[in-house]
């Protein structure tokens, strides 16, 4: 199995790899700590079959990443593992064609089990997730999102980029 993971923690990617090469039988796997660098890549001798990314990294999130590289790798299958928890931002993520969310506080186990479940040709979402999503879908309250302190930092330099552009923006 062909396997890349793009995450911007290079520590993360690294660990992630050592993880999968220990418990997966038989993987070729390439860590990226950037969209933009995975997207570089031809995709003619080496191909994934599985994707795992990050859902916010510099220079595009994994939606967008996904959009772009889906029809160059129609048979890859694609596992989003991050510390968003936001429903529509997952619903979203499987509207566009990802079979796996895995966020970032789940066990080891549970990312294997979602790797043998896409790659089986399921669908997976952890626990903790799933539990989420049906408590939402129930709910008639407003989901409260909070942004973790990547996410801040990453909003916070895409502000100053806009306003060193001198573009005015209108918040809500």
């Amino acid at each position: 199995m062909t396997i890349a993971i793009i995450d911007d923690h290079k520590l993360l990617g690294q660990t992630l790899k050592l993880l999968l090469e220990n418990n997966l039988d038989k993987t070729d796997i390439r860590v990226y700590s950037e969209a933009n660098v995975f997207l570089k890549e031809p995709f003619t001798d080496w191909k994934p079959d599985l994707v795992i990314v990050d859902f916010f990294m510099p220079g595009m999130n994994a939606i967008e990443m996904i959009t772009v590289v889906q029809p160059r790798l129609p048979e890859a299958k694609f596992i989003i593992l991050t510390s968003l928890s936001d429903t529509a931002m997952i619903r979203e993520a499987f509207r566009i064609g990802i079979s796996g969310y895995v966020t970032k506080d789940a066990a080891d186990i549970e990312l294997l089990e979602a790797i043998e479940t896409v790659m089986k040709g399921g669908k997976y979402i952890n626990l903790s997730m799933k539990d989420k999503l049906v408590n939402n879908i129930f709910s008639d309250q407003n989901e409260e999102y909070r942004l973790s302190p990547r996410e801040e930092e990453v909003l916070k330099k895409y502000v100053r980029e806009i306003r060193q552009k001198k573009l005015l923006i209108k918040w809500a």
